[in-house]
């Protein structure tokens, strides 16, 4: 199994990650053999909201301590900012295809931060159904999902804009033009 993930350099000497599913133990043991880190699993600890949605950047810009205009897509801000007065981290993720935040805080701090987003942004609360219609719509895919590697071609799962044949050398592009 697995899932996609996000993996950020936060300073010189740490990070942090996330993924939207378990299993990635093996995988985050494979991309850092060789480098002297620790991997620990803090999922329980970091609770977050996610902001997503066309007003998403308007609605927080008003209750956050910091500038978030120029966040790119999945980029975060390292430091922790606050959010209606409310301590947390904020990242430019989110995996409904719209422009969206999320919000990461200590547990102690979830119904809090819950409250100014509910509250003071004016969001509307929605289940990981709605977000899932939302992603394949958008087609993003999840790998080892909707997508086993090598299984279905890539233009059964709006692959193609990845696939880039022309005057291309590569091997497979046979098999590929062949689809």
């Amino acid at each position: 199994g697995g899932g996609a993930g996000t993996g950020a350099r936060a300073a010189e000497d740490g990070g942090g990650g996330s993924a939207n599913g378990g299993g990635v133990d093996d995988h985050f043991a494979g991309v850092t053999r060789g480098m002297n880190v620790d991997i620990e699993y803090i999922g329980l600890e970091l609770p977050h909201l996610g902001l997503q949605g066309p007003r998403s950047r308007e609605a927080l810009s008003e209750v956050c301590s910091v500038d978030i205009s120029g966040l790119r897509y999945f980029h975060f801000i390292p430091e922790p900012v606050t959010a209606g007065g409310v301590p947390c981290w904020v990242s430019r993720t989110g995996f409904g295809g719209e422009l969206g935040y999320e919000l990461f805080c200590k547990p102690e701090n979830a119904e809090d931060l819950w409250s100014v987003v509910i509250d003071r942004c004016a969001a509307r609360p929605f289940g990981v159904e709605t977000i899932e219609v939302l992603r394949i719509e958008s087609g993003l895919v999840v790998t080892d999902y909707e997508y086993h590697a090598h299984e279905p071609p890539p233009f059964d799962v709006s692959f193609e804009k990845l696939v880039a044949m022309a005057g291309a050398d590569v091997n497979g592009e046979a098999a590929v033009l062949r689809i």
